[in-house]
This record gives C-alpha cells, structure tokens and sequence, in this order.
C-alpha cells in the first residue's frame, strides 16, 4: 500500500407623447449606472497549498473519500497513475496528490476509488476551526465535546479518538501517548495523524508499500 459566466438589464422608460399638437420631441431618460452594470460572480481562488485545504469528516477540501479515480482528478487535487520507486517498494499510485499539497496522502482500491486520506504535518490541512497535527487533546476535548469519542488504542502502542458525522469519520491520533490511561491523564499530548474515511471508522495507520 502507498502512502498515497444577465443579459445585460437596461429599462429605458419613454416619456409619455405629448398633447396633439405638442411639437416638442420625445426624449428618453440616460440610462442609470446601476441599470447598465453587470455583476460577475465571483469564484474562489483554488487552493494552492495543503493549507488552503479543509479537513472534515470523510473528506479533504474538494476530494472526498468514495470518490471514482477520475471524480478525484477533476477536483485539481490529484495526479492520476504516477510511477514510483525507492530502496523499499515500487508500483504505481493510481492516485497522488499535487506536489504543491505536502503533508497528505491517499489511499485508494484496485480501481483508483479513494478509501482514505490522512495528514501527518502540522502546516498541512486543518479543520474549519482550525484542528490538525499539534492541536492538543484538550483543544480537542473544548471544540467537540460529546461528539469526540473516548479514547481507544491505535495500535503499535498509540492512541486515538473520532468524530463521526453520519457514515463520515475523521480521526486523530496521538502517536507519543503510549496509553489510554497516559492520554487520558495528559490532555496536552499532540495530535500526531488525523485520517478521514467513509463507513468505516479510520485505523490511524499506515504501515508497508
């Protein structure tokens, strides 16, 4: 596995004619620069670093996890079928994300379908309210309250806790805290991973190719 454009509106209200007889001109009133200016939508600038991505449940800015291969691509986010080699592994990563996105990666199944997406560096995506890695536990505890999970092991001696928002997850793992016990009387401990998946919760994990 790798860590992978009204028509242009102008009333122009004609006097009323004259009495019979009245040989003055009709005139027509100038048309008024409210009536004559055009509004142009506006339209975000896209994103140009892993800062200008929001992090939510079961999603990282526009990609969401489910998304097909080429759903993923047309977001702007992606490159699709990358080559790669290092000491250790070689393939293809049906899906990667941009050079300018860093401190994210992307999961995918056989066919290039997004299962998960994960962020493992503090200057990388946070949430709307601004939660990431180095956000504390206790911020965690203070922004969510109820709807964050208790704290349950992660594996490899780590801990994690969850939002869930319908079939839509967002986790966050504390890799230096040893314990559900050592979290839990330790509400400074750091968020080290955060991970978003969709129908299922996230494993907080990422282990081999």
């Amino acid at each position: 596995m790798r860590l992978t454009p009204v028509a242009l509106a102008a009333v122009l209200l004609l006097a009323p004619l004259s009495a019979c007889g009245d040989d003055e001109p009709t005139t027509s009133p100038t048309p008024t620069a409210s009536a004559t200016t055009s509004q142009t939508p506006t339209t975000d600038a896209p994103p140009a670093t892993s800062a200008d991505l929001v992090v939510a449940p079961g999603r990282i800015g526009a990609a969401e996890v489910g998304m097909s291969q080429d759903d993923a691509v047309a977001t702007g986010l992606f490159d699709a079928d990358v080559e790669y080699q290092d000491e250790v592994c070689e393939g293809i990563d049906l899906l990667r994300w941009k050079e300018q996105f860093e401190g994210v990666d992307v999961l995918t199944d056989e066919d290039g379908t997004i299962v998960s997406m994960g962020v493992w560096d503090a200057a990388g995506p946070r949430t709307e309210v601004g939660f990431g890695v180095d956000t504390t536990f206790d911020e965690l505890i203070e922004g969510f309250g109820e709807q964050l999970s208790e704290p349950e092991s992660a594996g490899y001696g780590q801990v994690g806790v969850w939002v869930q928002d319908g079939q839509k997850w967002l986790g966050f793992l504390f890799g230096q805290a040893e314990s559900v016990e050592q979290l839990g009387n330790d509400h400074g401990q750091q968020v080290t991973f955060m991970e978003v998946t969709t129908d299922h919760k996230p494993a907080l994990i990422r282990d081999g190719c």
